[in-house]
């Protein structure tokens, strides 16, 4: 759902789950999270909308893998987990 630059996603009822508020969404869900932009900056977000990692990663993969993604943040590479947080691997 797009509203002018904006978009966000609905469920198959019509019901707003993320709010259109982001540049873009990868909305192919992977383990229950898909991948948002805000400006230049990524983020993670769950079927129900919620904001699960910040939109402050300079791009995240969004493929997970034993329950993590990876994304880099100021250079650095970044492992994520399902709840949105930086873990090391």
């Amino acid at each position: 759902m797009k509203k002018g630059l904006k978009c966000g996603l609905v469920d198959t009822s019509g019901k707003e789950v993320v709010p259109v508020v982001y540049d873009f969404i990868k909305n192919d869900f992977k383990e229950g999270l898909a991948v948002v932009k805000k400006g230049e900056k990524y983020g993670l977000v769950d079927t129900s909308g919620k904001e699960v990692a910040p939109c402050v990663y300079d791009s995240i993969s969004g493929n997970f893998e034993n329950g993590l993604t990876f994304a880099e943040k100021n250079g650095q590479l970044i492992y994520l987990n399902k709840l949105g947080e930086e873990v090391a691997r």
